[in-house]
């Protein structure tokens, strides 16, 4: 079976982006013929920022990758190059609802983990859009999550999103969970006592990062041997580790901890876990 990835995350085809290990699993058992991402000209990605511009830089972020006409955009520049591909894939596997899979019918699954209304209801800050808009952008994931042949959340939480707040058949959609993007070595032989706890996680505060570092004080009492929280994060006051290093980190972590204080979708994400522990 050949597939056809669809995604935002450019250098996804190459394995150079957040979930590329998606598509390269897909690769161990099918033909994946390419993995795009619908791109926009310099000038009219001005023209999408401009129009949502807000004095909140992450607000104006998410105004401009959330409504309606960037959705509607992003479709149609994906319906040409389908178009021009015709034929050469037999299943679309698109992951997160950015845009719809083009304009005309076509066989696709869906993954993702999480949606609008979800944010809306938990997570405001991730729900900016009122009135008009916030109902089009609504609709919008509707139409894609009903048309998808099946779709493969990342929780049962979310599913029941999918079934309740979007009017899917629950028999076409299906927790799948998630997992790590990283290939950390195989756990034989593997020791738990090195005492260093590893904290995952791109936002430290809404991921949990400050609960952990209150629970640091109880687990040094505990474990005078223990080491410093070793936290990937962009944001976090304590030592960092880029992404590159998260694979090294993982295998020599004593425990992986994933508070996940805030976040929407509810995925109580197995993403520092790659050898299942």
């Amino acid at each position: 079976m050949r597939i056809l990835g669809l995604t935002m995350e450019a250098g996804a085809a190459s394995g150079a982006s957040k979930n590329a290990g998606l598509f390269s699993a897909l690769g161990r058992r099918y033909d994946v013929v390419d993995v795009l991402a619908p791109t926009f000209s310099a000038a009219e990605d001005l023209v999408h920022k401009a129009l949502r511009v807000h004095p909140d830089r992450a607000t104006w972020r998410k105004r401009y990758n959330l409504d309606p006409l960037t959705f509607r955009r992003r479709s149609a520049i994906l319906e040409r190059e389908l178009t021009r591909r015709e034929g050469s894939f037999d299943w679309i596997v698109q992951l997160h609802t950015q845009f719809a899979p083009g304009t005309r019918p076509r066989p696709y699954v869906l993954h993702t983990d999480n949606t609008y209304v979800l944010s809306e209801r938990h997570y405001p800050p991730w729900a900016p859009l009122r009135g008009r808009a916030r109902d089009g952008r609504v609709q919008l994931e509707r139409e894609v999550f009903q048309r998808a042949a099946f779709l493969f959340p990342r929780s049962e939480f979310l599913r029941r999103s999918l079934v309740d707040d979007y009017g899917c058949d629950p028999t076409r959609v299906i927790r799948v969970g998630g997992g790590a993007n990283l290939g950390a070595p195989p756990p034989d032989g593997k020791r738990y006592d090195q005492q260093v706890a590893l904290f995952v996680g791109l936002e430290f505060e809404r991921k949990g990062g400050v609960q952990l570092l209150r629970a640091w004080d109880s687990v040094r009492r505990a474990l005078p041997r223990a080491g410093p929280a070793a936290a990937w994060s962009t944001d976090t006051a304590i030592s960092h580790v880029a992404p590159t290093q998260c694979a090294r980190w993982s295998a020599s972590a004593g425990d992986r901890t994933t508070p996940r204080y805030r976040t929407s979708s509810g995925v109580p994400h197995h993403c520092p876990s790659s050898d299942g522990q």
